[in-house]
């Protein structure tokens, strides 16, 4: 069978979650009535032959924060293997790693105020509130997933915190970001883009008493229709993160503050892609992966 008449396509999950999940139900029956074969394909399952896929597209595959090392070993080996990979590995390497956001900063995207905390070294809280004046702040890892060793901090815990945090240090690299009230007043939003095209929104919700909007810890998410405005700077923020490669899905989350879309996190890595909030997402994310793939069996 050659290249272009091969419609295999891996859905790259994990072992812990091998399925496909709820959103990807979806798509995979959607990319079936297009005349595609989908399979769930755990990345870190040693006995896949790869080589039988057409493409393999980066799905659930949530475990790759713990293992980043052999993550990678795989993307490299999936390169040799000439496969037609989603996102394109350059794109995945780039963002699962936090360290896109000090770039990003750097060409002027708006974040929230952020330090980068090197691995072995040993920041004071307590001087790091003194200096900026936070009244709260969140640490996270640099890899990191689901809010995975991320947590809450402010001046009355900072002393108590810095022995956890200096342990963390030991093994990685963090970041410490002034914390959003944005989140708890007005919700997180989701902006949702396929081939670089805007595609719908959600806004994300955290369940009283906590900030963190992922659906495991009780937040809800509900469909969003920003404005005008938002989309384009929206839009702005991917289009100075892309010009690496080309995208066939991202989404953008971010807080409205003072009119300004503050990006909190670029997902083009394994996102979800909400596509039960908008009636036409599939078919879009359908047309962009059938038009990236012909595109790839010309090259």
């Amino acid at each position: 069978m050659s290249v272009a008449a091969n419609k295999l396509i891996a859905f790259a999950t994990c072992r812990p979650f091998p399925a496909l999940s709820e959103d990807d139900v979806q798509l995979a029956m959607a990319l079936s009535a297009a005349g595609y074969t989908i399979e769930a394909t755990p990345w870190d399952d040693e006995d896949i032959d790869w080589i039988r896929y057409r493409a393999v597209v980066i799905r659930s595959t949530w475990n790759y924060h713990l293992h980043p090392t052999a993550f990678r070993a795989w993307l490299h080996r999936l390169k040799k293997l000439r496969l037609s990979i989603f996102n394109p590995i350059d794109i995945l390497e780039w963002n699962m790693d936090k360290a896109y956001l000090e770039q990003l900063q750097q060409q002027g995207v708006p974040l929230p105020p952020t330090q980068f905390l090197d691995k072995d070294s040993h920041p004071d809280l307590d001087s790091i509130f003194q200096a900026t004046g936070w009244r709260r702040a969140v640490i996270k890892p640099c890899i990191s997933a689901t809010a995975y060793n991320t947590w809450v901090t402010g001046p009355d815990t900072a002393t108590a915190d810095n022995p956890r945090l200096h342990e963390l240090l030991r093994t990685d690299r963090y970041m410490i970001q002034e914390f959003m009230e944005e989140v708890e007043t007005d919700g997180e939003y989701s902006l949702l883009f396929f081939g670089q095209q805007y595609s719908h929104a959600v806004k994300k919700t955290a369940r009283a008493g906590d900030f963190r909007v992922q659906e495991k810890y009780g937040g809800t998410s509900l469909p969003a229709r920003p404005g005008s405005d938002i989309i384009r700077q929206a839009t702005a923020i991917l289009d100075t993160a892309v010009l690496l490669s080309p995208l066939l899905y991202a989404r953008v989350d971010g807080v409205i503050r003072k009119g300004v879309f503050t990006l909190m996190e670029l997902e083009l890595v394994e996102p979800t892609l909400f596509f039960d909030q908008h009636p036409l997402a599939l078919e879009q994310f359908v047309y962009f992966f059938s038009s990236s793939l012909t595109a790839a069996s010309i090259c």
